[in-house]
């Protein structure tokens, strides 16, 4: 009796694995492409494009001497083999702002990237990890 029972319960823990691995890990992966999290390098970055606020350092010289603490918009998107970062506007705490169009100027986390603004104006940009918070 006590070997019925055992492989009834075996057959009971098998189903559940199967289920598992058929319903609930297709889940994750649906959830992580529609519902992701907008934050870049997240275990659980959302697969689509989408535009996202970060801080930013902004040089004017290529000797770093001075620089901006900066809110930058961001386009997080997939160009067929990588995942990239671009640019698209900076807001200077005094109310200015420059727009970039420079599809050259491909952002890293904590690394100076020259970029053209759309007045011809070069800057160093260093993205920080320092997301802004949605309101």
């Amino acid at each position: 009796m006590d070997v019925n029972i055992k492989e009834e319960r075996l057959k009971f823990i098998l189903k559940y694995k199967i289920w598992l691995i058929l319903v609930f890990i297709p889940l994750l992966f649906a959830h992580k492409y529609y519902l992701g999290v907008e934050q870049i390098g997240h275990f659980w970055e959302k697969e689509d494009n989408y535009t996202v606020s970060y801080y930013a350092n902004l040089f004017k010289d290529k000797d770093y001497a001075k620089n901006y603490r900066v809110r930058a918009d961001l386009e997080r998107f997939d160009t067929g083999n990588e995942r990239v970062i671009r640019l698209d506007r900076v807001y200077f705490p005094n109310g200015g702002n420059l727009s970039f169009e420079d599809y050259d100027c491909e952002l890293v986390i904590n690394k100076k990237i020259l970029c053209r603004d759309n007045d011809l104006g070069e800057w160093y940009v260093e993205l920080t990890n320092e997301k802004l918070s949605s309101f």
